[in-house]
């Protein structure tokens, strides 16, 4: 008897550590492992430490408090409000991870209605407790049942695969780094067609950087300059498609038919530029801002976050008064999968505090300001500064290689929030511990001046290896990012 309520002890306690160790992390990277430059066994890994632990030591209380009938209730009920919480309320509606500040509001319904079933459960579990423990092997198992479903339905996305296209090696496509990364350093003697986009840099703001960088702006004399243009979204994710496809996605897009992700991987795949210059002999590549651009690609094609290891140690002159640290290369990661899987875990009324306005809590406390390295950068941070890193590789390292025309298509996270770099281009370490400058003009200006700065070093070494006068540039902006000057 006393090894039955052993055994039905630890089942609950391991329960309860794998509801709240296990699913919410499976749960969010199963979906999303395409914006994560980590492969899940070393982002998974330690959440899978963290799961044992939680079993040992809810086992070692059960021994002893002597396998309390109380203790086995309450863990069954916390497993029980986890699932609830992170698989039936879980919502990602009104939450932004793009490294600016939000607001997060709870609806006063949901919250209300999360608040009364939560209550029902530990009130149930009160009234019908003696019945619970009688049967504590029954409910634990269809816990432990409930719990592990959760888990495995999106752990089915690690299954999915996609297959490189016939012709290239899968060193050339997808989102593979040295192979791509090597293509987008190319450069033809006869024509090269360099697509330079920037994220979110609206026109008035770049007006204003020509008009008060005298240096940027003759570096860029012979440009035509549209003050006033639009886009098609303001989500990356559509925008872009529309530019470099012409497929919009509202218009063409049907309910019934593929998911939206899917749709625009089929359209970069055939219908983009990149894919069209490829099959009338061009050199075409592209760096994107997201792997499921790349994932059906024709043609050599990768992601900044698939080079963190080339990038992160170039421009090291902007670290002045940060101290060296080897950090591990997921920290950034790590801490965002575990700020969100807090974040799911949390009920509705007290999320505002979790998401702390788009900042989130462990991936603004990791670290400190004298052992701050790229590898400690949570993900969108890691983007903003190794794009300024790719543009300081392309300023030194673009060459004459190529025997064919070359086209190649040029994303750059910033100016995107959040504000980490100045017009020098010198990143702000201070203010990356706390999620980034002030969301304001004068720091918009800041960043995307370090962004106009990237695209004059880029002419400039143009220049210098004799091929400016053979170069089309094109400079393009997805969306704006909806700021407006002070008055």
């Amino acid at each position: 008897m006393f090894m039955r309520r052993g055994m039905t002890h630890f089942i609950a306690g391991a329960t309860l550590s794998f509801v709240m160790l296990i699913v919410p992390p499976v749960s969010i990277y199963g979906p999303n492992a395409a914006e994560f430059a980590e492969p899940a066994l070393s982002l998974l890994l330690p959440f899978v430490g963290l799961f044992l632990i939680g079993a040992c030591l809810a086992g070692l209380v059960s021994w002893l408090t002597g396998f309390s009938s109380s203790l086995l209730v309450l863990y069954l009920c916390c497993s029980t409000a986890g699932l609830i919480v992170s698989q039936v309320f879980s919502s990602s509606a009104g939450t932004v991870i793009d490294g600016g500040f939000h607001e997060y509001q709870v609806p006063a319904a949901r919250a209300a209605l999360e608040i009364a079933a939560l209550a029902a459960i530990f009130g149930l579990a009160v009234l019908f407790r003696r019945r619970i423990v009688e049967n504590g092997g029954f409910v634990a198992g269809a816990i432990l049942i409930w719990a592990l479903a959760s888990a495995a339905l999106p752990a089915t996305h690690y299954l999915d695969t996609v297959e490189s296209p016939e012709g290239l090696a899968a060193s050339e496509v997808g989102s593979d780094g040295a192979g791509a990364l090597a293509a987008l350093l190319e450069l033809s003697p006869s024509l090269n067609v360099l697509h330079v986009m920037f994220d979110s840099l609206q026109a008035d703001v770049f007006s204003e950087i020509l008009q008060t960088t005298p240096t940027v702006r003759d570096e860029l004399e012979g440009f035509v300059h549209y003050a006033e243009h639009g886009g098609y979204s303001n989500w990356t994710s559509l925008s872009l498609p529309a530019i470099l496809t012409g497929h919009l996605y509202f218009q063409e897009h049907a309910d019934d038919e593929q998911t939206a992700f899917d749709l625009i991987r089929r359209w970069m795949a055939e219908d983009s530029i990149m894919a069209r210059l490829q099959k009338e002999g061009f050199a075409g590549s592209a760096l994107q801002p997201g792997r499921f651009f790349c994932e059906q690609a024709t043609y050599p094609c990768t992601v900044i976050q698939a080079n963190v290891d080339v990038l992160k140690d170039l421009g090291q002159q902007g670290r002045e008064g940060a101290a060296t640290a080897e950090w591990w290369a997921s920290t950034g990661s790590f801490a965002l999968l575990a700020d969100l899987s807090l974040f799911r875990l949390t009920p509705s009324f007290a999320k505002p505090a979790i998401y702390n306005e788009g900042r989130l809590l462990l991936s603004r406390m990791s670290g400190s300001n004298e052992g701050l390295s790229v590898d400690s950068l949570s993900p969108i941070e890691k983007d903003v500064v190794l794009s300024r890193n790719f543009g300081f590789l392309l300023a030194n390292d673009l060459a004459v290689t190529s025997s064919r025309p070359v086209y190649k298509f040029l994303h750059f996270y910033p100016p995107h929030k959040p504000f980490l770099l100045r017009r020098d281009c010198q990143i702000d370490w201070i203010g990356i511990r706390s999620g980034g400058a002030e969301p304001t003009w004068a720091n918009y200006v800041e960043q995307a001046g370090c962004a106009v700065r990237l695209l004059s070093m880029l002419v400039k070494r143009l220049k210098e290896i004799g091929v400016y006068d053979r170069t089309l540039i094109v400079l393009q902006a997805d969306t704006g990012l909806g700021m407006a000057r002070s008055t």
